[in-house]
């Protein structure tokens, strides 16, 4: 607050840390070279089958299967509380490229279906895809293999982070003795 000799600060570090980290891109999905290659998936239904492929890393891994089953066991077992099971959401590897590949989960995904065949099957969609970084804090304490990939995936893109931004410092100070 003005005045009060702090500048500021106090309220700068009210905010948590680490931050959240998140990405954002619109994917484009097109039946055309598909269907010009006389492939029968894409002619029966169109880009269907990879929107499909794309909602599933959104939902639940269980799938509506998994959770009939664990609803139809819930009565057997004389569960009392209405509480659903927690739902988990699967983690995603995120490759930006060869050198950075980032554990996220989609935190969002809105499809728009611009194209269609005469079954009204969608043969071009774009898809808003957005996603948020998963840190090592965000997951359980247990070793099962996807988390254990997940926290090696976010410490390697960590150490080349940083490791990129030192080299850019140091180009930082060889441009400014250009100065002095």
């Amino acid at each position: 607050m003005p005045g009060d000799g702090n500048n500021g600060l106090e309220e700068r570090n009210r905010y948590t840390f680490p931050p959240t980290e998140s990405y954002s891109f619109k994917l484009e999905i097109d039946a055309t070279d598909d269907l010009e290659k006389g492939r029968v998936m894409t002619r029966a239904v169109g880009v269907s089958d990879r929107l499909a492929a794309l909602e599933r890393l959104v939902y639940s891994p269980k799938g509506i299967l998994g959770d009939f089953a664990d609803s139809f066991v819930s009565l057997f077992n004389g569960a009392t509380d209405d509480i659903p099971s927690r739902q988990t959401v699967p983690i995603v590897l995120l490759a930006l490229g060869r050198r950075r590949v980032l554990p996220v989960w989609i935190s969002s995904m809105s499809v728009t279906e611009t194209l269609h065949n005469a079954a009204l099957m969608p043969i071009h969609a774009e898809v808003q895809l957005d996603f948020q970084v998963i840190q090592p804090h965000e997951l359980r304490a247990k070793p099962y293999p996807d988390i254990v990939l997940a926290v090696a995936a976010y410490k390697l893109n960590a150490l080349e982070r940083d490791t990129l931004a030192l080299a850019h410092l140091a180009t930082v100070v060889s441009d400014l003795r250009d100065y002095v």
